[in-house]
C-alpha cells in the first residue's frame, strides 16, 4: 500500500517549498497539531539517541491509532510528509 503518485508529488513540491524558505500550504506533517519534535539525550547509551537535548534527531506523530489500544507514536526522520490522519494547526 503506497502513497500513490498524486501524493507523492504533493510531498515533493512541499519538500521543495521548504527547502526554499517557503511555507507549506497543504496538509503536511508540518501543520498537523500532531507533529512534535524529537530531541536527544545525554544518558541516551546508543548513538542514535545520544546527544544534547538542543539536538533534533527527528519527528514524532502523536496521533492515536484505532489499531492501538496503548499509546504509541510513529517516528519519522523528515518533518515534511503526509498521511490521512492529518489535522491542521
Amino acid at each position: 500500500m503506497g502513497i500513490g503518485l498524486r501524493n507523492f508529488l504533493i510531498i515533493q513540491k512541499n519538500m521543495y517549498q521548504k527547502q526554499n524558505n517557503m511555507s507549506c500550504t497543504i496538509d503536511c506533517c508540518c501543520n498537523c497539531v500532531n507533529q512534535k519534535q524529537l530531541v536527544k539525550h545525554p544518558s541516551n547509551v546508543s548513538d542514535f539517541g545520544k546527544g544534547r537535548i538542543s539536538e533534533v534527531m527527528g519527528w514524532v506523530c502523536l496521533m492515536p491509532l484505532e489499531m492501538s489500544k496503548n499509546e504509541s507514536a510513529v517516528y519519522c526522520e523528515v518533518q515534511h510528509d503526509m498521511c490521512e490522519l492529518h489535522q491542521r494547526k
